[in-house]
């Protein structure tokens, strides 16, 4: 008999029963038959053909229980019967997005707070039910799912539609594109992270440090371009990064200030006023100041 849907390999002693076929687990024979173990194993959205998240039933999926919501994009579980790989209890990280800090060396990072409490309320029961890439175990031994809840809702996909959290995009995830949709119409909504307290048009969208590259990214939020001339960044050292002059920003547009050695620019739109490194690896926050020395946004991490 033939192999038929798609099968995923996983690793370790059990790797011979360490395959799905369409989301159920089954075990492979040396004469190259197979038969369902009885588990559900591991739904692979990369081998699936599937291209809308909405076409994925839980049914499918592996489930299992909540027993801690670590931060927006972290919880614990458990399972009641692990498919090979799985130990009872582990971490899992929610595939494609970045919620803010809630533990690090210093205060959480704005949002991390509001980004939790929106995991437990939209939880309330604790069943949900995860769908995998061919890598589902991160660096840190996290495992990296989609996790949906009990009404086929995505949380991942949930927390970048209301602000609580931000396209990871060091490593793009399956549904990278449609992630990137939901984050562009969660900002021009001015939701979650993406509003302000002084309501500027220019948002410090994220500050990216690896100890090497290191950036800081603005968003113009407006319809216009807008002249950074005579602006400048501080950071919590009152280090201080000049904005060349003539430096702007297109309408809609993103724009990266460079700092460091070594640092490549995501995009085409930067400036790269110094090979100074300027944000600490511990923790900072950078303060845009305009012209006129006023405060225009701020953002820490």
């Amino acid at each position: 008999m033939l192999l038929a849907g798609y099968a995923v390999r996983l690793s370790g002693e059990d790797a011979t029963r360490g395959y799905t076929v369409d989301g159920k687990g089954v075990v492979l024979h040396e004469d190259g038959t197979w038969e369902y173990s009885g588990k559900i194993g591991f739904f692979d959205i990369e081998k699936s053909g599937i291209t809308r998240n909405n076409e994925i039933s839980i049914a499918d999926l592996l489930p299992c229980t909540i027993i801690e919501v670590i931060d927006g994009d972290t919880i614990k579980v458990v399972f009641v019967d692990p498919p090979p790989g799985i130990q009872q209890e582990e971490s899992i990280r929610l595939l494609g997005i970045d919620a803010p800090e809630l533990q690090t060396s210093m205060n959480p990072e704005p949002l991390a707070t509001e980004a939790r409490e929106f995991v437990i309320a939209h939880t309330a029961d604790p069943t949900v039910y995860l769908a995998f890439e061919s890598r589902w175990r991160g660096s840190f031994g996290r495992i990296l799912a989609y996790v949906f809840t009990n009404e086929e809702s995505l949380l991942n996909a949930d927390l970048l539609s209301s602000g609580l959290a931000s396209v990871y995009v060091e490593t793009p995830c399956y549904f990278h594109q449609y992630f990137v949709t939901l984050e562009v119409a969660a900002r021009s909504e001015s939701r979650g992270m993406w509003t302000t307290p002084m309501n500027s048009s220019i948002v410090i969208r994220q500050i990216f440090n690896d100890g090497r590259t290191e950036y800081v990214e603005l968003w113009n939020r407006s319809d216009q371009t807008v002249n950074l001339s005579g602006w400048y960044l501080l950071d919590d050292q009152r280090n201080r990064i000049d904005i060349p002059l003539d430096t702007s920003i297109p309408a809609k547009g993103l724009f990266y200030i460079l700092s460091g050695t070594g640092t490549t620019s995501p995009s085409t739109d930067y400036v790269y006023p110094t090979k100074t490194t300027v944000w600490n690896n511990r923790g900072d926050r950078a303060r845009l100041y305009d012209e006129e020395n006023e405060l225009v946004t701020e953002h820490g991490y």
